[in-house]
This record gives C-alpha cells, structure tokens and sequence, in this order.
C-alpha cells in the first residue's frame, strides 16, 4: 500500500509564508526620514540587540567544552556518504533575531521598540511601555493582538506598517523629538557642544580601556559609543557636523583585515574631519598578556592595575596604533 505524503506541497499552507526581507528596508528608510526631517540633529538606528553579557557564562564553559571536543574528536556522523561536518547547517536559513530601534543624539539615547523576528511572519513587536499605553487601544482595533508579556504579534507587512505608523506618530514619540531637536540647538547656541577632544569607538571594551589610557596621562576626551562597527560611521558624520571645532579620532578594530576595513569606512565618511586609528587586531592586544587561558574579561578586571603598570613607551614601539592614540591625547 503507498502511504500518502504528509508534506502538504499540494494544499494553500506554502502560500500563507510571508516573509518577512522588507521589514529592515522599510526601518531603514525611517531612520533617514528622521535623519533627514531633523537636519541630522535627531538620528535612529535599528540593529540587532548584541548582548555581551554572556561573556563569563561562554567562559566558564570553554574548558569543559574543549574536554568535550578532545575527546570525541575522532568520532563522525555520516549522512548518505557525506560526513554531516561537511554539510552546512540548514536551520541557518530560518533564525530568530531580536532588532532594537533607538532614537539618538550626541547626549541622549531612546529606546522605542525591540523586535523579535524570523525569515517569515509573524514577528512581535515590544513598545516602550508608555507608548504602548497609547496605542493598544488602536492597535486592537486593527485586529493586532498582544500576547501575555505585551509584545503585539504581527502577522504580515500591512500590519506590521499599520503598527509602526501608530508608534513613530504617538505624542510621547513626537514630544520626545521635539526636545531632543531644542536640546541640540541649545547646546549649539552655547557652545556646550565645542569639545576639545572626542573620541568614537566601537564598544564598551575598547572605552574602559582607552579611557584607563587616558587617565594615566591626565587627560579626559569624550566619549562616543557605537555599540558595533555598523553603526560607527553615521554615528562619526553626526559628530563631526555638530562639532566643527573638536578634535575627532575614531578607533576601529581591524580584525585581520587593516587596509579593508580602512577602505570601507573611508568609503562610507570620506577622509576629512577625523583621525582614523586602525586597530590591527583589537585593542585589548595592547595588553592582554601571552598567558594561557586570560581572557578579556580578566583583562577589563584589571585594567586599571595594569595600565597603571604598562611601560608606555616600549608600547609605542611594538603597536604603531598605540603610538597613534598617544599622540592624540598627548596634544
């Protein structure tokens, strides 16, 4: 007897998935719309939400986990006759993310909406809870439910679309703006925003680090924290345009590859208006000691201590990078 297919190539359920590729497009387009509407004083960034938290948990694993690996390193599935180490692992295609949209200035950070989404809908949408407050009552009206844990789930892109109108024009959303805008030309009209030194770097990592730096020479740029290579160079042209007069470098880890990712943000912000520190590879290279198993976080521990015993100079003449920061905080 042949046994019927239980796929259900044949039936409306392959039609009903609806992907979800435009939902990156249609945020971008509304950061440069924002962008755009505020003369670059208010910018947004939608990405995803990196969480650097697991760090000491992924520590605390590696050992068992290279036990795990030494142990049963000569043992290999097979599939067919392909060895399953050489196929590539298809559940990459379909993953869950989880994106933030944030509204920013030089000074201020605001946190609008978080997004978990897959390659198809439906996605869930966390609002800002008093936002939320606002629109719930619309939303529902629309047909867009909310789950237990008030993240609205959103079926396809006329809702999705439907739900992001309602949030970027709520009265909190528009009143924040508006501030945010006045904030900006107050501190243009008072000259609060000509700094001395301002230096832009990708993460947490690379400030308490430079900043550990900087405070052995007595010296106190400001910071600005990308949160991601991706976002460093609009974060870089915002600077620069509000602040003509300071003196900008930007730091950047090259991770293996200096002259590309020199190209690439050269690219993107030109070469006029900033010092460009290319890190080759990291930052914590500079002091991260050749010791088996110290790890970053050991590093960020200590940093105080051991930036406070580093011998700068002979620094200098291993890293040309260091060599470079010194001199910029030095002048």
């Amino acid at each position: 007897m042949k046994n019927e297919s239980f796929w259900g190539f044949d039936n409306s359920s392959m039609d009903e998935l609806v992907a979800t590729d435009r939902i990156v497009e249609v945020m971008n387009d509304q950061c440069k719309y924002l962008y755009d509407y505020t003369q670059g004083k208010v910018f947004a960034i939608f990405d995803v939400i990196k969480r650097e938290g697991a760090l000491l948990s992924v520590i605390k694993t590696m050992s068992e986990v290279s036990k795990y690996v030494s142990k049963n390193a000569t043992i290999q599935d097979t599939v067919g006759e392909v060895p399953i180490n050489e196929l590539i692992d298809a559940s990459d295609i379909y993953c869950e993310k989880e994106y933030a949209f944030e509204i920013y200035t030089d000074t201020y950070r605001y946190r609008l909406f978080s997004l978990k989404m897959a390659s198809i809908y439906p996605v869930k949408m966390k609002i800002e809870e008093v936002v939320y407050e606002h629109v719930m009552n619309e939303l529902s009206l629309r047909g867009i439910k909310s789950d237990k844990d008030k993240y609205i789930v959103i079926e396809n892109e006329e809702s999705f679309c439907d739900a992001l109108k309602l949030v970027l024009q709520d009265k909190k959303v528009r009143y924040i703006i508006n501030e945010l805008q006045k904030s900006v030309l107050s501190e243009k009209e008072s000259d609060r925003n000509v700094l001395d030194k301002i230096i832009v770097c990708e993460g947490r990592n690379d400030e308490i680090i430079i900043d550990a730096i900087a405070q052995k020479l007595n010296c106190k740029p400001i910071f600005v924290v990308a949160d991601g290579k991706n976002n460093i160079s609009n974060l870089v042209s915002n600077v620069h345009e509000r602040n003509a007069n300071a003196q900008i470098l930007v730091v950047i880890d090259s991770d293996g590859e200096e002259e590309k990712t020199k190209a690439l943000f050269e690219k993107k912000v030109g070469k006029d208006g900033y010092q460009l520190l290319i890190v080759n590879n990291q930052v914590e290279d500079w002091f991260i000691p050749d010791v088996e198993d110290f790890s970053k976080l050991k590093l960020l521990q200590t940093i105080d201590t051991i930036v406070g015993e580093a011998e700068f100079d002979e620094l200098r003449k291993k890293y040309d990078s260091f060599d470079k920061l010194l001199k910029f905080l030095e002048r």
